[in-house]
């Protein structure tokens, strides 16, 4: 344990002094897994909506099972250019005390064919890479619009 030694200040012999003096910490998380606990992702109320030059996307994305998620949304336009990448959304956690999260995207259009590129968004729940059980696996897909 880190002990916390003030050293006094001397004397101001012209008038009163102010010590601040902090002792600070970290807390750092630690998830224990026992067993062979699951997960399930979903995405519903997936909406998308042209606003100026982008689409915004809502949607909420839906966790079922033993164990939490953490990974990255991915959102794809496609259209006239085929399906692009737009948008990379990363660190989305959903935690064993909540079985959902309602989530907001503001989808650019491609540079190359505007809105017309942008017809529908494929979007995509993908775990992180150092997740010992999904790997970087597409947990969950859905395309919007039409």
């Amino acid at each position: 344990a880190v002990k916390f030694k003030p050293n006094p200040e001397k004397k101001n012999e012209k008038g009163p002094t102010v010590q601040i003096k902090m002792l600070t910490g970290m807390t750092v998380p630690v998830f224990v897994r026992n067993g062979n606990l699951t997960a399930n992702v979903t995405f519903s109320n997936a909406t998308m909506t042209p606003e100026g030059n982008a689409v915004k996307v809502k949607l909420t994305i839906n966790r079922e099972g033993q164990r939490s998620v953490y990974g990255d949304v991915k959102l794809y336009c496609v259209g006239s250019g085929g399906e692009v990448l737009q948008r990379e959304s990363n660190g989305i956690a959903i935690y064993t005390e909540v079985s959902k999260r309602n989530m907001e995207f503001n989808v650019p259009f491609p540079e190359v064919g505007g809105a017309d590129a942008c017809r529908q968004v494929h979007v995509k729940y993908v775990a992180v890479d150092d997740d010992s059980q999904y790997k970087g696996a597409v947990m969950a897909e859905t395309m919007i619009g039409g």
